[in-house]
C-alpha cells in the first residue's frame, strides 16, 4: 500500500492539473465605421473546445474521475489499517489494486503535464470544430456510486476508445477505481465497524456483542498454526496490532484484542500497553535464562503460539483499577488473567493474559 499511499497527496494536484478554469472576458468588435462596437452581453454558453480536441466538459470529467481515485485509495488505506478480521488474500487484493491506481495517476499526471506544455494557442476567431464530448463509458462511471457492483461488463474497456495520445485513458483510470472501490466495499461489509456508543459502559457492551459475532468467523485462524512449531511461527501467519507497532499475534487473538483495546480506551483514555507478545523460540530461550522459573520452557510457551500477551501500563498490578477491569470485562473478548497467574495462584503474575476462542 506504501505506493498507492504516497499517490494521494499527488492526485489532489492531478485533479487540479486536469480541470483548469476556463478564462472568459468582454471584448469589442470593430464596427462598420472602423469604431469599437460594444460586445453583446455573454450568453450562456456550450463547453468550449481546445484546439487539441479536448473539450472542457471532458476535462471535468477527467477531473471527477481522478478525484474519485484518490477517494478510493484513501479509502483502501483506511479499510487495511483499521479492519481486523481481513484475510491475508483480501489485504493483498486491495493493496495490488491500490498500487495499480497510483500508477495509473501518476502515468496520467505526468502525461498531462507534458501535453500542458506542447498546447498551441487557442485560435483567435470562433472556428466550426465538432464539439467533443466525454466517452458514455466514462459517464456512466462518474455515475455509478462508490462500491456499486455493476456487472462483469464494468472490468473490461476497449483502450481503442481513446483516440488522443495519451498514455493513460481516462476509461483505464475509472475502470481500476470501480474495481479498488469493490474489494474495498466488500472488505468493509465483510468486517463492520461500529460507530462508537457515547459511555465507557456502552462501548464494552457494543464490542462484546461484535466479538461474540465474529467468534464463527474467527475459528478459522484457530488451526491456522498447524504445521508451524512453538515459536517458529512464520511472521507472514501472524497479525501485527494496530495500537502497537511490532506487536503481533494469531489473526483471531488480535482481531479480539482490538475490540478489547476500544473497550479499554474509553474506560481509562489510553491503549493498552503490550510489553510484549508472539516471542519466537530464541527469544523465550532468552526470557528463560533472564527469568528462570517464571518463564515457561521453550517450545512451550503460551507466546510461541500467539497467543498471550504481557501488559502494562497498571495492569502488571493485583488490585489496580485496570487490572480489576480487565479480569471483569475481558473474558467477553476471549482474554483473561489464567487462574495459575492471578494472586494466590501457583505463579503470580498479573501482567500475564492469555486467549481462549469465543465459542461462537
Amino acid at each position: 500500500m506504501a505506493g498507492a499511499m504516497a499517490v494521494l497527496a499527488l492526485g489532489a494536484g492531478t485533479a487540479t492539473a486536469l480541470t483548469p478554469g476556463v478564462a472568459t472576458s468582454a471584448t469589442s468588435a470593430p464596427g462598420t465605421d472602423g469604431s469599437a462596437t460594444p460586445a453583446p452581453a455573454a450568453e450562456p454558453a456550450e463547453p468550449a473546445t481546445r484546439a487539441d480536441g479536448d473539450s472542457d466538459t471532458t476535462t471535468a470529467v477527467d477531473g471527477k474521475v481522478v478525484t474519485r481515485a484518490t477517494t478510493a485509495l484513501q479509502r483502501a488505506r483506511e479499510v487495511t489499517s483499521e479492519s481486523t478480521s481481513l484475510t491475508a488474500k483480501q489485504e493483498r487484493a486491495i493493496a495490488e489494486q491500490a498500487d495499480a491506481v497510483a500508477e495509473l495517476l501518476a502515468a496520467r499526471s505526468s502525461g498531462a503535464a507534458s501535453r500542458s506544455s506542447e498546447r498551441e494557442p487557442l485560435p483567435t476567431e470562433r472556428e466550426a470544430l465538432p464539439s467533443a464530448s466525454p466517452s458514455p463509458l466514462v459517464e456512466d462511471d462518474v455515475r455509478d456510486e462508490a462500491g456499486a457492483d455493476d456487472g462483469a461488463s464494468g472490468d473490461v474497456v476497449d483502450d481503442a476508445q481513446d483516440g488522443t495520445a495519451d498514455a493513460v485513458s481516462t476509461e483505464q483510470v475509472a475502470t481500476a477505481t470501480k474495481k479498488l472501490t469493490r474489494l474495498v466495499t466488500k472488505a468493509r461489509t465483510d468486517v463492520t465497524v461500529e460507530a462508537a456508543p457515547e459511555t465507557p459502559v456502552e462501548i464494552t457492551a457494543a464490542q462484546a456483542a461484535e466479538a461474540k459475532a465474529a467468534a464463527a468467523k474467527l475459528a478459522q485462524h484457530v488451526d491456522s498454526f498447524e504445521g508451524f512449531a512453538n515459536g517458529r511461527v512464520p511472521a507472514a501467519e501472524l497479525r501485527e496490532l494496530s495500537f502497537a507497532g511490532g506487536e503481533t499475534l494469531r489473526r483471531d487473538a488480535a482481531a479480539q484484542l482490538e475490540r478489547l483495546d476500544v473497550a479499554f480506551r474509553a474506560r481509562f483514555g489510553t491503549h493498552l500497553d503490550i510489553t510484549d507478545s508472539y516471542r519466537s523460540y530464541d527469544s523465550q530461550v532468552a526470557v528463560r535464562a533472564t527469568k528462570g522459573y517464571l518463564a515457561a520452557v521453550p517450545g512451550y510457551s503460551e507466546h510461541g503460539w500467539g497467543v498471550a500477551v504481557d501488559l502494562g501500563g497498571g495492569v502488571e498490578s493485583f488490585g489496580t483499577a485496570e487490572y480489576e477491569w480487565l479480569r471483569e470485562n475481558a473474558p467477553m473478548f476471549g482474554w483473561d488473567n489464567p487462574a495459575w497467574a492471578r494472586s494466590g495462584g501457583s505463579k503470580p503474575e498479573a501482567w500475564h493474559w492469555e486467549y481462549t476462542p469465543l465459542q461462537g
